[in-house]
């Protein structure tokens, strides 16, 4: 995270968040918001100014089955993930080349291969 007050040039130098595209925003010790770094905002502008606001970001459930979950990312850059009550993390584009979704890709293909094996013999 980043605080809202932060300078946005601060916030993006940060080599802790170096690995990631939206940088969860706290203010008072909640989080209020999601910094993209391709936000096209001043570099001296605030954090909490270039932030998208949390209750403009979607929501998805962690018990949510992944390749149910897969199209519904091309519709918003970017989902905060529940467990029960409480902001669990963030999916966005760039998860889409973690092992969980390379798993699934392999899964299936394994999956084509046996039907259309089984439909030959």
């Amino acid at each position: 995270c980043c605080p809202a007050q932060q300078v946005l040039r601060l916030a993006l130098a940060d080599s802790r968040l170096a690995d990631f595209d939206n940088i969860p925003v706290h203010s008072e010790g909640q989080i209020v918001g999601m910094l993209r770094r391709d936000s096209g905002a001043s570099d001296e502008s605030l954090a909490g100014e270039a932030m998208r606001p949390l209750h403009d970001v979607p929501l998805v459930s962690s018990s949510k089955p992944l390749l149910s979950f897969l199209p519904r990312l091309r519709d918003k850059p970017a989902w905060l993930v529940v467990v029960g009550t409480e902001l669990h993390g963030i999916v966005t584009h760039s998860d889409l080349l973690k092992l969980p979704v390379r798993t699934l890709a392999f899964a299936m293909i394994t999956h084509l291969e046996l039907v259309m094996a089984t439909a030959i013999c």
